[in-house]
C-alpha cells in the first residue's frame, strides 16, 4: 500500500518481481501459522523452556569455570565460554572443542561472536522443558571429557 507515484517511480527504476505476493495461498497459509502459534501458546512454552535452558546451563558454572555468561531471549541462548571467570578471556578452541564434542551427544548447536566463544544454542520451536535434560547432560558429558573429569 502506497501512494501513486511512489509506485510509479519504483515501477520506473526497479525490476520488481513476487510469484507470490500477496496471493490467496500464502495468505491463508500465515494465517494458518498465526493460528497454530496461538493455539499451542508456542510463544508462552518458548519463553518457559528458554528460562529454564539458560538456568540450568548457568548452573553448571559453578562445576564447569569455563561457563561465563548465559543470555538470551526465548530459545536464541548464548553461552560464553572464557578461559577464567574472572577476567572472562575468550576461550574460543575450548568453545569449538564443546561445539564438536556435543555432536557425538546428539546436540547440535554453533558458535559465534567476534572471538568465536560464544555458544550458539538455538533449538526448534518444538522444544519444551522436557528435552533440557538431553541437552544438560549431553553438556555436563563433554564438559567433564574436556576437562578431563570423566
Amino acid at each position: 500500500i502506497t501512494r501513486r507515484e511512489i509506485a510509479a517511480r519504483f515501477a520506473d527504476s526497479t525490476v520488481f518481481f513476487s510469484t507470490f505476493g500477496g496471493n490467496q495461498v500464502s495468505a491463508a497459509a500465515a494465517l494458518a501459522v498465526l493460528e497454530v502459534l496461538e493455539d499451542e501458546r508456542v510463544l508462552e512454552r518458548v519463553a518457559a523452556a528458554g528460562t529454564a535452558l539458560r538456568r540450568a546451563i548457568g548452573a553448571l558454572s559453578a562445576r564447569y569455570p569455563v561457563i561465563g555468561e548465559v543470555r538470551g531471549a526465548g530459545l536464541a541462548i548464548g553461552v560464553d565460554i572464557v578461559r577464567d571467570p574472572s577476567t572472562k578471556a575468550p576461550y574460543p578452541t575450548m568453545a569449538s572443542a564443546i561445539k564438536e564434542d556435543l555432536k557425538r551427544h546428539g546436540v547440535l548447536i554453533g558458535t559465534t561472536a567476534r572471538a568465536g566463544n560464544v555458544l550458539k544454542v538455538r533449538p526448534p520451536l518444538a522444544f519444551t522443558t522436557a528435552e533440557i535434560p538431553i541437552v544438560v547432560e549431553a553438556l555436563v558429558g563433554t564438559l567433564a571429557s574436556l576437562s578431563g573429569q570423566d
